[in-house]
């Protein structure tokens, strides 16, 4: 849950900062993807538990298995701040920062899965939905959510139909006629 919620915060400073691909990157990189490190842990998990206890939270929260790695401890700074110095507002820092930040709230406050766990997530959804559509009034001023949602829409229609292998996909299941 708390990994969706990382993601939809990115996706806030994101489109808060109106940041390039670059910085985007970046953001979603020290903010969302250093969770990846976590599949190691899974892994060495499988071997000591076996498949079996995968989805048992209370199991995988009781091993002693080390499931984070380095850049989920506050002695990343040494690397994260140089990282960040060449970026414009110090976006890897600022996106590392508010992942542990937010990983210690869940872990001392919330709880997984918690009632104020979904809160906060639905209050940056609507945040970023607020952020994007005052975006999208400065281009089309009389934008409404509806009117958003269906041109973010199609954005992601146009974007998935172009990557690789798509394209072929629907190539091969083309327009249905009415009598079939």
């Amino acid at each position: 849950m708390l990994a969706l919620t990382h993601l939809v915060f990115a996706l806030v400073l994101i489109s808060a900062f109106r940041l390039d691909r670059n910085n985007a990157f970046a953001v979603l990189l020290f903010g969302v993807l250093i969770d990846l490190d976590h599949t190691f842990g899974l892994v060495e998990f499988i071997a000591r538990e076996g498949v079996t206890n995968t989805l048992d939270y209370k199991a995988a929260m009781a091993s002693n298995i080390q499931w984070k790695s380095m850049f989920h401890s506050p002695e990343a700074v040494v690397l994260i701040a140089p990282l960040s110095i060449s970026y414009r507002y110090a976006v890897p820092f600022m996106a590392w920062a508010a992942h542990l930040t937010m990983d210690y709230v869940q872990i001392n406050y919330l709880g997984v899965m918690s009632g104020l766990e979904f809160l906060l997530l639905g209050l940056l959804a609507v945040t970023l939905l607020y952020s994007e559509l005052r975006a999208r009034r400065n281009d089309v001023p009389n934008t409404g959510v509806r009117e958003l949602l269906e041109w973010e829409a199609g954005r992601l229609t146009k974007w998935i139909s172009q990557l690789p292998g798509v394209r072929s996909v629907i190539r091969f299941l083309g327009p249905r006629s009415a009598s079939s």
